[in-house]
């Protein structure tokens, strides 16, 4: 499938000249290579024609050795997935310092192209010649996430932050395509995140998982448990509280807000929650088994036995 291109617009040329610089893998900090790939930047200035990248495609049929560091070579950029790039002052009657891009039809090519729209401040983005396909581009995202996160157990957070990375911009560009079983690649990864003690990167995954389940209190329900079993119990009360507000019936929720009061000693609050349980669950014989459970921890025998 060929990709559109990609027409990026920059408010000066030092940032377009930036922007080309993390593109291609530009490392300022190695000065021989640095100015050699400053005096190619540099040719890109003159026109369309004169970018040395601007038929880089040819090379993609070549066998080039890749040496570190060396990935700005036009010789090379097919590697990063880029068919031609090269500078325009104007597009479609539009002043500016335009940068445009093609990229290859290889899997590189399209991992460069989800990147960059995903990644790129959208007021620097206009495609010209077709419709970006970001529900392919996200379930592209998603298959790669699901190779990593089968690789069980996931002991290197590296790993887990390049699933992080990929979920956040399969959801970017389409939320739409965390379908199925796909919206629980939320879930698994913030259950690796707290093992690894990253409350923060639990929280949100399990928040991102609760915005493709509306009106379920699962991830609020898995929030709470992980909070409360490292003892933060204000954060695992406020995220009971809040999958509760998502779904008022939700009787595993109830059970664990009302043992955490207990665990606490809230007593007022622990008989609030459950008796709230009850309203909404008449039905379930387990939360009147809590209620005279809390009433024996209580040592109020004549209410539990009612």
């Amino acid at each position: 499938m060929k990709l559109p291109n990609l027409y990026l617009r920059f408010s000066s040329s030092e940032m377009r000249t930036f922007y080309v610089y993390r593109l291609l893998r530009i490392d300022p900090s190695i000065h021989e290579s640095a100015k050699h790939a400053q005096e190619l930047v540099d040719r890109m200035e003159v026109g369309v024609t004169s970018s040395p990248y601007y038929r880089a495609y040819r090379y993609a049929k070549l066998e080039t050795p890749l040496m570190a560091g060396e990935w700005w070579l036009p010789s090379k950029v097919h590697l990063l997935g880029i068919r031609r790039i090269y500078f325009k002052r104007v597009v479609n009657q539009q002043y500016g310092y335009w940068l445009v891009l093609q990229v290859l039809p290889s899997s590189g090519g399209k991992q460069l192209f989800s990147h960059i729209i995903s990644s790129i401040h959208k007021e620097y983005l206009v495609v010209v010649n077709g419709r970006i396909p970001y529900r392919l581009l996200a379930e592209m995202q998603l298959s790669r996430a699901k190779r990593l996160l089968d690789k069980e157990p996931l002991t290197n957070m590296r790993i887990l932050e390049s699933i992080q990375e990929l979920l956040d911009e399969a959801f970017t560009l389409d939320p739409g395509a965390f379908t199925g079983d796909r919206v629980y690649f939320w879930e698994q990864l913030g259950l690796y995140w707290s093992e690894f003690h990253q409350l923060g990167r639990m929280e949100h995954c399990f928040r991102q998982q609760a915005k493709l389940q509306r009106g379920s209190g699962d991830a609020f329900l898995n929030m709470g448990f992980h909070y409360s079993a490292v003892g933060e119990f204000k954060r695992a009360e406020q995220a009971y509280l809040e999958g509760l507000r998502t779904n008022p019936n939700d009787e595993y929720i109830y059970h664990n807000l009302t043992q955490l009061y207990l665990n606490i000693g809230s007593r007022k609050n622990a008989f609030k929650a459950i008796n709230e349980a009850i309203l909404h669950n008449p039905e379930l014989a387990s939360i009147f088994k809590l209620k005279g459970d809390l009433h024996t921890y209580w040592d109020e025998l004549d209410a539990a036995l009612q």
